[in-house]
């Protein structure tokens, strides 16, 4: 698996317009790329806004699409969210990897603006502001 160029894999998820399922078998040391159609079924969800948007969105494809419908009552065990492809692939328990593109910011504003809620980790966003923590003395007028 090391011999894999990570960088050409995340580019292919970036050129491509669907999300995109990684298999990694540790066994024949392999790893097998999938593009994941967004065709998901909309009619089933009750909303009062066009549900269309968030076709739009990758990681709601992703979670509405495949991670409810497979592990139902388990999704917090079974879905782990990293930042750093290596270290995921060179984990010894990772079996199957969902990569998305990163999260457009005209969207994102489109749906905060309405107000809606988006799924667990549809926001990272890269490169991260800096944080930090600045104190002032409260001793004198600020």
């Amino acid at each position: 698996l090391k011999d894999y160029d990570l960088k050409q894999l995340e580019q292919m998820v970036i050129d491509t317009n669907y999300p995109c399922m990684i298999y990694v078998n540790k066994l024949t040391s392999t790893i097998r790329f999938y593009k994941i159609s967004s065709r998901i079924n909309i009619e089933h969800i009750e909303t009062n806004f066009d549900p269309k948007l968030f076709i739009r969105c990758e990681g709601w494809v992703l979670y509405e699409g495949v991670f409810k419908n497979c592990f139902h009552d388990q999704l917090e065990q079974k879905v782990v969210y990293f930042h750093d492809l290596d270290e995921e692939i060179e984990d010894n328990t990772t079996q199957v990897l969902f990569l998305v593109k990163p999260f457009p910011l005209d969207l994102f504003e489109e749906i905060v603006d309405l107000g809606l809620k988006l799924p667990p980790k549809s926001t990272y966003f890269h490169p991260k502001v800096p944080t930090g923590f600045v104190y002032n003395s409260l001793k004198e007028n600020i």
